[in-house]
C-alpha cells in the first residue's frame, strides 16, 4: 500500500512537471500511526520543542489514539508553555475520559497551585491521585506539602515532607530535596514563633 502512495505520489510530481507548472509534492495520506505520532510527540516534548511536541500529539489524536492519555500529555505542553487555560482543559478532559489517572490529577493540583486557585480542590486532586497510584506517593506528597504551605498549614507541610522523606528510599534525590523542605519549613515555623513572641 505505501510503494502504491509512494508511486502515485511520483506520477503526481512528475506529471505536474510535465505539464510546465513547478512541482508541488503532495501527501496523499499520513502513513503514520497514532502511536508513532505520540512516541514522536514524546520525543519533541524532550527535547522541550513544545509545538512541535503539540503538532504530534493532535495528530494522535486524529488518529483515534488513546484520548484520555494524549490529552494529558498536551496538558503538560500547554503547562511547559504557561498556557494555563488550555492545560487546565486539556487535563479536565483527559480526567472525564480516566477519573484515576494520577499523574494528570497530580498535575492538574500544581496548576491550581500555581494559579493559587482552588487550593482546598488542589488537596482533593492529589489525594485522589495517591489513592489511584500509591507507588508514586513521595511525589505527590511533595505537591501536598506546597499545596499547605500556600495555605500557610506549616504543620502540615512539614508532616507531608516527612512522610515523603521515608517514602522516597529508592530516589535519594527526592529525599535530599524533601529534606531540605523540611528545613524551610521548621524556618519558617521558628521566625514565626518568634515574631508571635515578640508581640
Amino acid at each position: 500500500m505505501r510503494s502504491l502512495r509512494a508511486a502515485l505520489l511520483v506520477f503526481f510530481v512528475i506529471g505536474s512537471a510535465g505539464c510546465g507548472t513547478m512541482p508541488r509534492i503532495v501527501i496523499l495520506n499520513d502513513p503514520l500511526s497514532a502511536e508513532e505520532h505520540l512516541q514522536l510527540g514524546l520525543s519533541y516534548e524532550a527535547h522541550h520543542e513544545w509545538d512541535q511536541a503539540l503538532s504530534e500529539y493532535r495528530k494522535a489524536l486524529e488518529k483515534g489514539g488513546p484520548s484520555s492519555v494524549i490529552l494529558g500529555y498536551l496538558g503538560n505542553v500547554y503547562y511547559a508553555k504557561k498556557d494555563y487555560p488550555a492545560a487546565e482543559e486539556a487535563y479536565q478532559k483527559s480526567l472525564h475520559g480516566n477519573p484515576q489517572n494520577a499523574p494528570v490529577l497530580n498535575n492538574l493540583a500544581s496548576l491550581y497551585l500555581i494559579k493559587q486557585k482552588e487550593l482546598v480542590e488542589a488537596e482533593r486532586l492529589v489525594q485522589r491521585a495517591i489513592a489511584a497510584d500509591p507507588t508514586r506517593k513521595p511525589y505527590y506528597l511533595d505537591t501536598l506539602g506546597e499545596i499547605y504551605l500556600a495555605r500557610a498549614e506549616y504543620d502540615l507541610a512539614f508532616a507531608a515532607y516527612r512522610e515523603a522523606t521515608q517514602l522516597a528510599a529508592a530516589d535519594p534525590a527526592l529525599q535530599q530535596q524533601m529534606q531540605e523542605r523540611q528545613r524551610s519549613v521548621l524556618e519558617l515555623l521558628d521566625r514565626n514563633e518568634t515574631a508571635g513572641s515578640t508581640k
